[in-house]
C-alpha cells in the first residue's frame, strides 16, 4: 500500500479519542523519528532534559533524539508506569487503542510508524533537508532507505522551474537574459 505523511492536523484529530500518554506518545514518534518499539520501551532513566538516549535500537545501535520543548514538558508530566515513560509493554496494545482512535474520530487507521517515522522524514524532506542530515535525526542507518521509501517530493519538474525562473530573473546581465545559440 501507498505510504502516507500526515501532519499535526492528523494527530489532532485523534488526540482526543485515545488517552492522554499515548497521544504524548505519537506526538514524539512524529517529531522524532522513533519507531514505536524505541518509544514503547523507553525508560525514564533514559531521559535527561531534552534529550533521549535510547540503548539499543532495532538496527542494534544506540541512538539520541532530541525533544522539541513541547514534547519534553509533555513526557516530563507523565507518570511513570509499568518501568517506562509511555506505560505499554507491548506495541500490541498501542496498536488496538489507536485503531479505536481512528475509528471514532473517523479518520484513516495508518499505524504508528506512518505518523512517526514516516511523517517526520516527510516533513524535513519538505523543508528542505538533505536525505543524509534525515537519516542521521532520523536514526536510520541507510540514506538509501529514506531516499527511496521516505521522501515524497512533490510537483518536482515545477518547483525546479520555479527556481531556475527565479536566478535567471535576478541576474543583471544582459548577457544571461539572451537565448542560447
Amino acid at each position: 500500500p501507498k505510504r502516507k505523511a500526515v501532519g499535526r492536523d492528523y494527530l489532532e484529530a485523534i488526540r482526543p479519542h485515545m488517552p492522554h500518554r499515548l497521544s504524548v506518545m505519537m506526538l514524539f514518534m512524529h517529531q522524532t523519528g522513533r519507531r514505536v518499539s524505541d518509544a514503547v520501551n523507553m525508560e525514564p532513566s533514559w531521559i535527561a532534559g531534552a534529550t533521549v538516549r535510547i540503548p539499543k535500537t532495532k538496527n542494534g545501535e544506540a541512538a539520541t533524539a532530541r525533544l522539541t520543548p513541547e514534547v519534553a514538558e509533555l513526557i516530563a508530566g507523565l507518570p511513570e508506569r509499568h518501568g517506562r515513560v509511555f506505560g505499554y509493554v507491548d506495541r500490541s496494545s498501542v496498536y488496538k487503542t489507536l485503531r479505536r482512535a481512528c475509528k471514532k474520530a473517523g479518520v484513516e487507521y495508518l499505524g504508528t510508524h506512518q505518523p512517526g517515522r514516516h511523517s517526520f522524514a516527510t516533513t524535513l524532506s519538505d523543508a528542505g533537508w538533505g536525505t543524509k542530515a534525515i537519516a542521521e535525526a532520523g536514526g536510520w542507518k541507510s540514506t538509501r532507505l529514506v531516499a527511496e521509501i521516505y521522501e515524497h517530493p512533490e510537483d518536482s519538474q515545477s518547483r525546479a522551474a520555479e527556481i531556475f525562473g527565479k536566478k535567471l530573473a535576478s541576474t543583471s546581465s544582459n548577457d544571461a537574459r539572451k537565448p542560447l545559440k
